[in-house]
């Protein structure tokens, strides 16, 4: 997790799956299902977001107003699927 000072995209969090074998697309909607109700639930008034599925990485892109005080964040977290230098590639079905 880091500040960015990019008042687009003010943090970024950065992981990486658990299981090299899971594909990119399970992950996204685990992503996104854990935003939805994890993350945004009853926190904040409004949430936009948007998921990039490559080769490389899932991402998903927010911004979020918080309920009281109408301040808002901007972000992006970032599953690494890029294989680790010494382990050898190993993705499932997209």
């Amino acid at each position: 997790m880091k500040k960015t000072g990019d008042p687009d995209c003010m943090i970024e969090a950065t992981c990486r799956p658990m299981s090299a074998d899971t594909a990119p697309k399970a992950l996204a909607d685990d992503l996104e299902r854990r935003w939805r109700e994890d993350i945004c639930q009853g926190f904040y008034s409004w949430e936009a977001h948007a998921l990039a599925i490559s080769d490389e990485a899932v991402t998903l892109d927010f911004v979020a107003v918080h309920d009281g005080d109408r301040r808002y964040i901007t972000g992006k977290i970032v599953i690494d699927l890029r294989p680790r230098p010494g382990k050898k590639a190993k993705r499932g079905p997209a």
